[in-house]
């Protein structure tokens, strides 16, 4: 490796898509507290409750679809440098080829 594109950028691609997975982990591991839930039961019948009604919930979704959207991306670079090594190995192996002619 290192013709087309240099390890160092490689490695920093893997890295970016290494941090982006294990930053989605972190956000699943976010625990909801019943805040919402709690304001909702003490002042129960206000306008106040009714605005927290379900919140909770709501904000564990919000949670679970941003910790989906980055191991998305993580993913991707992840494939994306990955990519790029085949697409490297392939290009060097053309070149080889056509040497030998």
């Amino acid at each position: 490796m290192g013709e087309l594109f240099a390890v160092d950028e490689v490695d920093t691609i893997h890295g970016v898509g290494t941090t982006m997975i294990t930053t989605a982990g972190s956000i699943r591991a976010i625990t909801v507290a019943p805040g919402f839930a709690a304001v909702a039961s003490a002042m129960s019948g206000s306008a106040l409750a009714g605005a927290c009604a379900g919140k909770d919930d709501l904000l564990v979704d919000l949670l679970s679809r941003a910790a989906g959207r980055v191991e998305q991306i993580g993913n991707a670079c992840s494939d994306t440098g990955n990519e790029l090594i085949d697409t490297e190995e392939e290009s060097a192996n053309g070149f080889r080829a056509l040497g030998d002619f």
